[in-house]
């Protein structure tokens, strides 16, 4: 496999995960994954990769353009997509975002040439904690059946740097 860069190294590169849900107004968990971001970019992060998926992975990924394209043109985007085509499923808005948002990243990764079950989504979440130092989470419930709190958990038995966000 691929690391999210051949030329990063761990201590660099942070990822996102978070619920394809989110709240209605989501100025405050905007505004709170921006501090995070900073923070770790003031630690010397460079390297952010995202999961693709509908909801906080497109929130944080168009942060992370924001912020590239504006204030810190170091920072570099990694989509880590589970399969190719994995938006086939969504409705047109969601496809055109998610085009968008892969056409702005630095670099994009598929971890498979087609969808084979929902353990690509798992392999997914793992590759991104496996390849990352930090983790920026937002989850309301940690304790959940979800594919967010199973990342968390997976990240905590990794021993990451996790900034939780929870709303």
């Amino acid at each position: 496999m691929l690391l999210l860069n051949e030329h990063a190294h761990k201590p660099y590169t942070a990822a996102f995960t978070g619920h394809r849900s989110l709240p209605v107004n989501t100025a405050k968990l905007i505004t709170e994954t921006e501090k995070a971001v900073i923070s770790l970019i003031e630690r010397g992060v460079k390297f952010f990769g995202a999961g693709g998926a509908v909801g906080y992975d497109y929130l944080s990924s168009e942060l992370i353009i924001k912020l590239r394209d504006t204030k810190h043109p170091h920072i570099r985007l990694i989509q880590v997509l589970p399969f190719k085509g994995m938006e086939s499923l969504w409705n047109h808005e969601q496809q055109q975002a998610f085009h968008v948002i892969n056409n702005m990243a630095d670099k994009v990764v598929y971890l498979a040439e087609k969808y084979t079950g929902n353990e690509l989504y798992h392999q997914r979440n793992r590759y991104l904690v496996d390849n990352s130092t930090h983790l920026i989470a937002y989850c309301t419930n940690i304790n959940a059946r979800s594919g967010t709190a199973s990342c968390y958990r997976y990240a905590v038995k990794q021993n990451r740097n996790i900034i939780l966000l929870t709303e």
